[in-house]
């Protein structure tokens, strides 16, 4: 896992420098599809660092519409996973309120997300990483 987060962050950096592929084989595709599924099955994540590098690397994708992708893999993943769970009878014990306190959050995190998406328009929007200190400035990184 260490190596796949050094790799994603490396490419993170080195992006502008890295030559893209355009791959529209089918074959080739849907090997990639696995590839991405199995990483992200044994490292029990969604992928989201991962899938973005590779949606950027072999499908010359702008950072906007690579998360978009990203999202619809995790949540096709995720469903996979709710079946698989919900099939063998694996679903944990859980606090219904708790549940429908996250959902909500996620919901409005989602629509505060995309009104900052909507401001920010620029090609490469997504390659710039800002870190708060306590409200009082930002500083730019990458």
């Amino acid at each position: 896992m260490l190596v796949i987060t050094a790799g994603t962050l490396l490419y993170t950096i080195k992006k502008k420098k890295i030559t893209t592929k355009n791959v529209s084989n089918k074959a080739v595709i849907f090997l990639i599809g696995v590839m991405l599924g199995i990483m992200s099955s044994f490292l029990s994540i969604g992928g989201g660092p991962v899938n973005l590098v590779v949606l950027f690397y072999f499908f010359s994708m702008e950072t906007k519409q690579a998360a978009m992708y990203s999202i619809y893999i995790i949540m096709f993943s995720q469903i996979a996973s709710l079946l698989g769970s919900l099939a063998k009878g694996n679903i944990p014990p859980f606090e219904a309120p708790l549940l429908a306190f996250m959902v909500v959050c996620g919901i409005l995190g989602g629509l505060a997300g995309s009104r900052v998406n909507k401001k920010n328009k620029g090609p490469d929007s997504g390659t710039v990483i800002y870190r708060i200190d306590g409200g009082d400035h930002c500083d730019q990184y990458l």
